[in-house]
């Protein structure tokens, strides 16, 4: 827009033309989609899930993916996909668990937690972190999300020799306070994948947790958990290095809660 201003000194106008640059637009993102609050363990490695939220107003698709990044790291996967997310602070989900998503396309990013852990520069006093995201519309509109991390240290891991390689559960966090209101399963990540995964799952209360992997004929290939475990949030890693490509499944028991779910190993 076109200005104008007088200089008391020396007694002249001036002329110009200044721009104004429009606000970011604020949009919603979760971490970790499903679950609250999103804990994170300091020595984690691997990839993390964060969910750009579709909304009426909203729509991701409009998105310039390139320009994503999460606290100045860029994305090592997208995808396009309708989820379940989890209101923040109140740990349940926005809609249904059965159901895919509330009829809005969000756009799920993974970011690979190292990266992200060195852009903040945490320490070990520090408990919480609000995570920015930022980006750009097509249409060259900047937008800015942000959602919390909390990070806690596992205090013990459980291992268990397996006849193809070692797997291992680990609780991510070792404060009572915060646990899950419901049993739940993650999908692995990466997937499909080659040849290690992870696999994420919760507990409301102490259970006999058993989790299998079960090839497409339906054979039990591997238990990676069969033992009892505190309430919590756990995650558990399959090396499936000596395993052919294909189709997998890993199926949780835990109490009455049963789960299944599908995952692909290329190579």
């Amino acid at each position: 827009m076109w200005f104008s201003g007088k200089d008391d000194a020396d007694d002249y106008y001036s002329i110009g033309y200044a721009t104004a640059s429009p606000s970011p637009i604020k949009v919603y993102i979760d971490i970790l989609p499903r679950i609250d609050p999103n804990i994170i363990p300091r020595n984690r490695h691997g990839l993390i899930d964060v969910a750009l939220i579709g909304t009426p107003d909203f729509n991701v698709r409009n998105a310039d993916i390139e320009t994503i990044k999460l606290e100045n790291v860029s994305p090592s996967w997208t995808k396009f996909r309708d989820i379940v997310a989890v209101t923040p602070g109140s740990g349940s989900t926005r809609s249904h668990p059965n159901r895919r998503g509330d009829g809005y396309m969000d756009l799920v990013l993974k970011f690979k937690i190292d990266r992200i852990l060195n852009s903040i520069n945490h320490n070990e006093d520090s408990r919480e972190f609000t995570l920015s995201l930022t980006g750009k519309l097509s249409c060259g509109r900047d937008i800015i999300g942000q959602d919390n991390i909390v990070f806690r240290v596992p205090h013990r891991r459980h291992f268990k020799n397996t006849p193809h390689g070692q797997s291992f559960s680990k609780p991510v966090s070792d404060i009572n306070i915060v646990c899950p209101d419901q049993y739940t399963i993650s999908q692995n990540y990466p997937n499909p994948f080659n040849p290690v995964t992870t696999i994420e799952y919760a507990l409301p209360e102490m259970s006999e947790v058993k989790i299998m992997i079960i090839d497409i004929n339906g054979r039990i290939v591997e238990e990676l958990i069969n033992s009892q475990q505190q309430a919590g949030f756990y995650s558990v890693e399959w090396n499936a290095s000596r395993y052919s490509s294909g189709v997998y499944f890993y199926q949780i028991r835990a109490g009455v809660f049963q789960q299944v779910k599908k995952m692909l190993l290329i190579k």
